[in-house]
């Protein structure tokens, strides 16, 4: 991942929390020119969406998000409606 990419769609993998920790959990705060992420049925889960919500700050650019299809409970839905409140272009 570099710091020029500005679409990523990782959506139908089975990439789980683990996949979303492993992959997402450091790359996510070095891609600031991103403007669309898809993480659409992943099978992530509260954990995911926290790890996920945590990066989403540095994303200011983000104007798509897709997150549909997974087992997120409120949790986790919390904790990424607090980290998009910023987003003005979401």
């Amino acid at each position: 991942f570099g710091p020029t990419l500005t679409a990523l769609d990782l959506g139908n993998n089975v990439i789980g929390d683990a996949g979303c920790c492993a992959a997402l959990g450091r790359s996510l705060a070095w891609m600031t020119v991103l403007q669309s992420l898809s993480l659409a049925d992943t099978r992530m889960h509260d954990d995911g969406a926290r790890l996920v919500a945590t990066s989403l700050g540095h994303l200011t650019g983000l104007r798509r998000l897709d997150l549909s299809d997974n087992w997120i409970g409120d949790e986790g839905a919390s904790a990424l409606a607090g980290s998009v409140s910023g987003l003005s272009e979401l």
